[in-house]
């Protein structure tokens, strides 16, 4: 049986918190943040380094704690669990490291060593640069990673036509995944909104979906989601069950990592790793093909502006006959 990890505890005589590792008590100080910090190292095996008096945070993994717990308090939990991916290896990369002393090379490398596609990359240090960011907004932290450089984001530029999704659907033999697919190639809505589905977000009456906007991306505007006929039919067969509304066959709602191994077996069959984006891209392609504004596409799909359905979505540049069409009609 495992041991219980050493947690600090404070002694209210004293004003300072107290660990006991590895059957050696150690004073830790009086400030609860500080005492964490070194907790964390003796249970590493680590000598604590001191904090000098009168300065900020003068570590780096203080730095990502704070920002984590602002992503808590005012964004969405998919939005801190997308960070915490990145900054919980940050901080036990960098645990005793000076936030002063960071330096560009430290992060960069370290990132390199980490992962190895160019988008994780540019995600994890897109996540230590904002820690060190809102640092300095807030608190008046200079920031060593200023002038970091994020390395080019790539797009999904892949394209599913109409009949790429007929014979995707006919690939897939459970029902409950088809469903899924289905609807965000319907709907045009963002894969984690299809996840967090519930009875009370649907208003089959006046075929929509409203999520408010605390549970909205941004936390800044309630997201409405237009139900096209078909989609609101499969809503309706999922309406009822209690909880998330798109679940496996075993009941487990469906999750990034779920459809991710569900693509990959796919992958054998088609010879192509489809992700749900995918389907979503193809929303917005076949309907700035089908005439309709950016503006307007940009609002079914939950933009604010047009900026990102023209620089991520529209695609239209693979559009090959919608491009000939406005070509005939500018003659």
């Amino acid at each position: 049986m495992a041991g219980r990890i050493p947690k600090p505890w404070f002694r209210k005589a004293r004003g300072e918190w107290y660990v006991t590792v590895r059957g050696v008590k150690h004073r830790l100080g009086p400030d609860k943040a500080e005492a964490d910090r070194q907790c964390l190292l003796l249970r590493a095996g680590q000598e604590p380094l001191p904090k000098v008096s009168g300065r900020g945070w003068l570590y780096a993994s203080e730095v990502a704690d704070r920002f984590q717990c602002w992503v808590k308090a005012e964004r969405s939990q998919a939005t801190l669990d997308w960070y915490c991916q990145y900054l919980q290896p940050f901080k036990k990369q960098f645990v005793v490291a000076k936030a002063d002393d960071l330096t560009i090379d430290a992060v960069r490398n370290w990132v390199n060593g980490q992962w190895s596609s160019q988008a994780s990359r540019r995600a994890a240090l897109r996540s230590v640069k904002a820690a060190f960011r809102k640092a300095a907004e807030e608190h008046g932290l200079v920031s060593p990673l200023s002038q970091l450089k994020l390395p080019g984001e790539t797009a999904r530029e892949y394209v599913v036509s109409r009949d790429e999704f007929k014979t995707v659907l006919a690939a897939i033999s459970d029902a409950s995944f088809a469903d899924l697919v289905r609807f965000v190639w319907i709907t045009g809505c963002r894969p984690q909104e299809a996840f967090r589905l519930e009875d009370q977000h649907v208003d089959l009456k006046k075929a929509r979906i409203v999520f408010p906007k605390w549970k909205s991306k941004g936390k800044a505007y309630a997201r409405v989601i237009w139900l096209p006929p078909e989609a609101a039919k499969i809503l309706r067969r999922l309406l009822g069950s209690g909880g998330l509304l798109f679940r496996t066959k075993a009941g487990k709602p469906y999750t990034k990592d779920i459809t991710r191994m569900r693509f990959r077996t796919l992958e054998k069959t088609l010879g192509f790793r489809y992700c749900l984006y995918h389907f979503r891209h193809g929303f917005a392609h076949r309907s700035l093909a089908a005439g309709n504004d950016a503006l307007t596409v940009a609002t079914l799909m939950g933009h604010r502006s047009t900026q990102t359905l023209a620089k991520t979505y529209a695609h239209l540049n693979q559009a090959d006959d919608h491009l000939r069409s406005a070509l005939r009609k500018s003659r």
